[in-house]
């Protein structure tokens, strides 16, 4: 199944029926029926997300996070899952404005600023400090007939998942004032419906700079880092869950 529309669903059963199943309970039993028999009998709430805790060294990865990483690490296709967003303005731009808005971005979402190491060979997230993670941000000059090649060639080219936060900014120039903007992620720290988010949190923020005035910064939330330890924490398979069985019956015979 597919994460976000689990999470959907998810949320649908908690409306209609007041009590909220486990991920684990979904993906182990992911019919209507298979499922009724194991909804929560207690309609109070699972332990609340809570606020930001300040990252003390890894962090595990979330359950989708891992699930992509062992994808792409068997299909040996380093560009699977990226996840480019690519848009055209008329006009002048201010490239080191534009630099200086993404940078905002990367400060206030800590996921942006976030490599996957491997430790003791598990993969977990090492969060970068705001203000020393690095940048992929490139002006190149092309024209029109060019520059569909050349936003492709920059949206494949592979991250460095170890190494370096996957986020990747270039900018076209066509002419004075016409330019293509590209701001390519690897899916281990976005999916398709933020990336429209993100591309209206930098149009703000590159507002903001280009006016003098303060830079917005988005209000205190819990990254995604507290995110992935609150999933771990709550949405473990039970013994009596039946999710290991059912995975057991769906893998049974394939190779390992």
């Amino acid at each position: 199944g597919h994460s976000l529309t689990a999470m959907r669903l998810i949320n649908a059963i908690e409306r209609e029926l007041g009590v909220r199943p486990r991920v684990a309970a979904l993906f182990g039993h992911p019919t209507p029926a298979g499922l009724a028999g194991h909804l929560p009998t207690d309609p109070s709430a699972p332990p609340e997300l809570g606020g930001h805790a300040p990252v003390q060294g890894p962090v595990p990865l979330s359950y989708e996070q891992e699930r992509l990483w062992i994808l792409e690490a068997m299909s040996g296709v380093g560009t699977l899952y990226h996840v480019p967003w690519a848009w055209r303005t008329r006009g002048p731009l201010d490239t080191a404005a534009l630099r200086g808005a993404m940078e905002d971005l990367i400060t206030d979402h800590a996921i942006l600023r976030t490599r996957f190491p491997q430790v003791d060979g598990v993969p977990v997230q090492d969060v970068l400090p705001a203000g020393r993670s690095p940048l992929d941000f490139a002006e190149l000059a092309t024209d029109e007939e060019k520059v569909a090649d050349a936003v492709a060639a920059a949206a494949r080219a592979t991250f460095r998942l170890e190494d370096e936060p996957p986020v990747r900014v270039r900018v076209f120039t066509l002419r004075n004032d016409d330019h293509v903007i590209l701001m390519c992620l690897h899916h281990m720290i976005t999916d398709d419906r933020s990336m429209p988010l993100l591309a209206m949190e930098l149009s703000r923020a590159y507002a903001a700079r280009l006016g003098g005035g303060p830079v917005p910064g988005a209000p205190a939330h819990p990254q995604f880092a507290d995110y992935a330890r609150w999933q771990r924490r709550t949405s473990r398979i039970e013994p009596d869950s039946g999710g290991v069985g059912f995975w057991r019956g769906v893998l049974r015979g394939v190779p390992v």
